[in-house]
């Protein structure tokens, strides 16, 4: 089972997003960093991008996403480098 499809809530999540943004944001048990977490598995649906990056400059000004996918390989989400 993909651990990204049915997150626990192990670790520091941020809710309340501005509307529009259907993603879970939680800091990643092995990183340590916060990631943005499309709410399907498979690959990123059209326009997904544009809006983790919207939502990165919210709530991470200045910070830098990790694109690629090192552990997870097929549910999107990203890695913000530095949170």
């Amino acid at each position: 089972m993909c651990e990204l499809c049915d997150p626990k809530r192990e670790t520091e999540w941020i809710d309340n997003l501005p509307m529009g943004f259907d993603f879970n944001v939680f800091r990643c048990r092995t990183h340590h960093e916060f990631m943005i977490v499309a709410k399907h598995h498979g690959l990123w649906e059209p326009d997904e991008r544009e809006l983790v990056e919207k939502l990165r400059d919210f709530l991470f000004p200045g910070k830098e996403i990790r694109w690629e996918q090192q552990s997870v390989h097929d549910h999107p989400h990203v890695h913000i480098v530095g949170t």
